[in-house]
């Protein structure tokens, strides 16, 4: 994989972007054949493969100890999972909420990993459910992702076009009007302004799916006696180097 391309996954295991924290000097699990134990107080022997039966449950008592600090995002951070936990485990419990576009594991040597899901809101329902649930007697610790802002390609997942309307009176760009234009391509969840350019735009989508789609076949329309520029929005600091340039 190439360093300098984005990836809400760690390049090796301790490159884990903003979620270091996350990990510690609060998740620690013994080799194999012992008792482990995390700084929750949560101790699991080694030899049973989760609560009773094999099955999860949840419990409701363990808010984790960063979710005060996040912002959301489609990239899950999963910590505090059992070393005994198959990725495929993990793949099918947090598939129930949406579908995944990557999961990258760590399982076996750190017990955490990244899920990343299309739909934001996906994201988040996982998100909630799945905070504090049992697998293999241990609860897990999800949390949002989020990639550094300086990384290139970083933008390519925050489902957000922004939108130039080139050869218009930009006081005739009317937001509600360019979110049904949109909507074609997908359900969008918001559109903004550009503070100080009344002709640009920002579109976010819930799903990348669907801004892919629509920056793909709105690009170059005509609309309003003019045409669209789309492209995807990159983050405020990359935003204003575009712009004076």
């Amino acid at each position: 994989m190439n360093a300098n391309r984005y990836s809400p996954y760690p390049q090796d295991q301790n490159d884990f972007h903003n979620n270091n924290n996350f990990h510690n000097n609060n998740n620690t699990q013994s080799t194999h054949g012992r008792s482990r134990q995390d700084s929750y107080g949560s101790t699991n022997n080694e030899g049973g493969s989760g609560s009773e039966g094999g099955a999860p449950r949840k419990n409701t008592h363990w808010p984790g100890p960063f979710a005060s600090r996040e912002r959301a995002c489609r990239t899950l951070f999963v910590r505090n999972i059992s070393y005994d936990s198959s990725e495929e485990q993990i793949r099918q419990l947090f598939s129930k909420f949406g579908e995944l576009k990557r999961l990258f594991g760590l399982i076996e040597r750190r017990g955490m990993c990244f899920i990343t899901y299309y739909d934001a809101r996906h994201a988040e329902t996982a998100k909630n459910e799945m905070q504090g649930y049992e697998i293999g007697g241990r609860p897990v610790d999800v949390h949002y992702s989020l990639p550094k802002e300086d990384e290139e390609g970083a933008d390519l997942n925050n489902g957000t076009l922004f939108v130039t309307v080139r050869g218009v009176n930009g006081e005739d760009v009317i937001n509600e009007q360019l979110k049904q234009l949109f909507s074609r391509y997908g359900e969008v969840k918001d559109v903004r302004d550009c503070k100080g350019s009344p002709s640009q735009k920002f579109v976010e989508y819930f799903d990348i799916r669907d801004a892919s789609k629509a920056m793909t076949e709105s690009e170059g329309l005509p609309y309003l006696g003019g045409i669209l520029d789309v492209k995807y929005a990159f983050s405020s600091k990359k935003q204003n180097n575009n712009n004076n340039n």
